[in-house]
């Protein structure tokens, strides 16, 4: 079996977002392999607060799929304080703030 390769087409423009690699940061691409997408090394810059739409197809080196487009939504992250002890120590004394003392929630998933 051959792996799967996405080829993306998308608007360019400081108002549009982009997928990148992990590893250079802010340089669009048109491709990505499954292998980097399980391996976490692909991830999609928004870069407005608008929607943006791209168009993926995937590939196995045979046969080609339909074009389907994808939106992105941009979604405020809220954070919310689940547990908080109060941690206090004396001056000079170090501490570990861990989550047993401070936790957090928010709202993606």
């Amino acid at each position: 079996m051959q792996e799967l390769t996405y080829s993306v087409e998308y608007k360019t423009g400081p108002n549009y977002g982009f997928f990148e690699q992990v590893s250079t940061p802010g340089v669009p691409i048109t491709y990505f392999t499954q292998y980097q997408i399980n391996n976490l090394e692909i991830e999609y810059n928004h870069r407005t607060s608008v929607n943006n739409t791209v168009k993926l197809e995937v590939s196995d080196g045979v046969a080609e799929s339909e074009s389907i487009e994808m939106t992105f939504k941009p979604v405020g992250v809220e954070l919310k304080v689940k547990l908080n002890t109060g941690l206090s120590h004396s001056p000079s004394v170090e501490g570990i703030i861990g989550p047993e003392n401070l936790t957090t929630v928010t709202n993606l998933p």
